[in-house]
């Protein structure tokens, strides 16, 4: 009996959460980190409850909005069984999004550098000062050949960038949804709700996350 009342005596009670009322919750979402989180298109509800989490056992928002993002997709993922939720899990879902996000970039990037190098074509014109007249003809068509050269493969890769962009699905409207855990960004907004699985490699969809393409 003497050894059984001294193991109650070291076990510490579970401290008790932080009440956290709704006017509090609701300056959260008002302020700078959850409307960033609510901009790239996370879901309202799951946004407040991580904000009400983390008020009740710290008494303190998100500082950054990638921390509060990453806490709404792990009660996302939390509501389909068989999802690690541990730390190994929080590195891979951040892993993903990370890889979604650079091919988003790559991709912007890419095309910014093709309208550049169109701009900087320079047009042809002939060379009036060289008094030789054949000479003339002969570099005035050097610029118009090379120009000729480079348009072909600037006009290949904007098609490819745009069907990069274009829905899988529908085939018209611009992809902006990554699927969770695969992170294949592959379908529109519109096409994305009636998909269980994700069209590139028939993984099981857990979770989405809405993505804008500058």
């Amino acid at each position: 009996m003497v050894c059984l009342f001294q193991q109650c005596d070291k076990v510490r009670p579970v401290p008790k959460k932080r009440q956290v009322t709704e006017e509090e919750l609701q300056m959260h979402l008002g302020g700078a980190v959850a409307s960033a989180a609510l901009g790239i298109g996370m879901d309202m509800q799951r946004v407040k409850l991580a904000l009400k989490q983390r008020l009740e056992l710290t008494g303190r928002g998100y500082s950054q909005p990638d921390a509060l993002v990453e806490a709404a997709l792990n009660l996302q993922l939390d509501e389909d069984d068989g999802f690690d939720s541990n730390s190994s899990g929080n590195n891979q879902l951040g892993t993903i999004i990370g890889a979604a996000l650079n091919d988003i970039n790559k991709a912007s990037e890419s095309n910014g550098q093709n309208q550049l190098t169109a701009q900087d074509t320079a047009p042809c014109q002939p060379h009036h000062s060289d008094t030789n007249g054949e000479r003339t003809a002969r570099h005035a068509d050097l610029p118009c050949d090379f120009r000729l050269k480079k348009s072909i493969p600037l006009e290949e890769e904007n098609r490819i960038l745009k069907e990069a962009r274009q829905c899988k699905i529908c085939m018209d409207a611009e992809v902006g949804i990554v699927f969770l855990p695969c992170g294949h960004l592959t379908t529109c907004v519109n096409c994305a709700p009636n998909l269980e699985d994700c069209p590139m490699c028939r993984s099981a969809i857990k979770a989405t996350v809405r993505t804008f393409l500058s």
